[in-house]
């Protein structure tokens, strides 16, 4: 399958991830533990479905919200929130974490890494960039916002399912 192909691209549309409380609060429960944060964890998430791939969908999520433990301290909070509106689903993952800075922001991109010597950082680098990529192709909207020395937070809205 083609990430360029619109007929690919029209059938990875047609997909559908549904049960997005379940999901979402399960996924983030478990990130949470594994970095032995649960108290750090706040859930703000109402249910939904999306035109993504559940698996994508998941994906997606675990990007996001391992990124936001693992950029931030114990005892600061890690908020997930998942909201329905026109038409969209809007998940936004929020920590007060190291953040970056606006070229860091502007240079998001596969493999890159910032502050490598400051903070040993495990993986690729692609997360965001991944999150971003599985946004776009399914026609929805990625923002990111973040300061350095007050955190992230990424917003992904995706298109409702519509059914057939």
């Amino acid at each position: 399958m083609q990430a360029s192909d619109p007929s690919s691209i029209a059938t990875m549309r047609s997909k559908q991830a549904d049960g997005l409380r379940a999901i979402i609060e399960c996924r983030a429960r478990h990130h949470a533990a594994r970095f032995a944060r649960p108290s750090d964890l706040q859930l703000e998430v109402v249910d939904g479905s999306v035109a993504v791939a559940q698996a994508l969908f998941t994906k997606l999520l675990d990007e996001l919200v391992e990124n936001a433990f693992k950029f931030s301290a114990a005892g600061r909070p890690v908020r997930v929130a998942g909201a329905l509106a026109d038409g969209h689903y809007t998940l936004t993952v929020t920590d007060q974490g190291a953040g970056m800075d606006p070229a860091q922001v502007a240079q998001i991109g596969a493999y890159t890494q910032f502050n490598r010597k400051e903070k040993e950082q495990q993986g690729t680098g692609l997360g965001l960039t991944l999150a971003r990529r599985i946004t776009e192709l399914h026609g929805g909207q990625f923002t990111l916002q973040s300061q350095r020395g007050t955190g992230t937070a990424v917003s992904v809205q995706l298109p409702e399912y519509q059914g057939e």
